[in-house]
């Protein structure tokens, strides 16, 4: 039976950070739900049970509308075998960047497994300033099962607007500098999606 997980019910309510030490997703679950608080929250999943085929979509999403100067946003990196000698291993997925003027445009990434996949995905979410709240959502492709029924999602095409505070960095701190990346062939796409009108509302002169 397909079942969700929050990051509010594992132990100590956060997944863990540890790149030594992933929490283990079991296979069953076709829906994860967690958070980015602040700078430097790190979430590392380890997904197991997937197959060849299998699709994973992560979407982000402030929570409640925020100020004018609002900026959050991290990095998303995976590998199909463990780390072994930093976080920074891994091939990246994406990275997402949020300020006041796209608050109210979810962002997503995804990923589909290829071919020679089998076992265990290490997912690494790097929430690198200020809060978001994210939710993967696994797609099997052998039943198609999952909690949410997949979505069509379209590229942004237009320039963002000039935003204040921070931009997400594509590099993460430095005692995580890396060494390699994953030698096994998955196939990937990271695209950022717009699922609702963009606000029009600027701060007044």
């Amino acid at each position: 039976v397909a079942s969700t997980l929050s990051e509010a019910d594992v132990a100590g309510g956060d997944f863990s950070g540890d790149w030594q030490n992933f929490t283990t997703v079991a296979s069953d679950v076709t829906s994860v739900s967690g958070t980015w608080y602040g700078g430097n929250d790190y979430d590392l999943l380890a997904l197991t049970g997937l197959s060849a085929g299998d699709s994973l979509t992560l979407t982000f999403s402030t929570i409640g509308t925020q100020g004018y100067s609002y900026s959050a946003g991290g990095n998303v990196l995976y590998k199909t075998s463990a780390l072994q000698n930093s976080a920074w291993e891994g091939t990246t997925l994406g990275t997402v960047s949020f300020s006041y003027y796209n608050q109210s445009q979810d962002q997503s990434l995804s990923l589909t497994l290829g071919d020679d996949f089998t076992g265990t995905l290490y997912l690494q979410l790097y929430g690198t300033y200020g809060t978001l709240a994210y939710k993967l959502s696994i797609f099997s492709a052998n039943t198609g099962s999952s909690t949410d029924t997949p979505q069509v999602t379209v590229p942004e095409t237009t320039p963002e607007p000039y935003r204040r505070g921070s931009s997400a960095s594509g590099t993460l701190p430095n005692r995580y500098a890396g060494r390699s990346k994953s030698g096994h062939l998955v196939s990937t796409s990271a695209f950022l999606a717009s699922k609702r009108h963009q606000s029009s509302a600027f701060p007044p002169q």
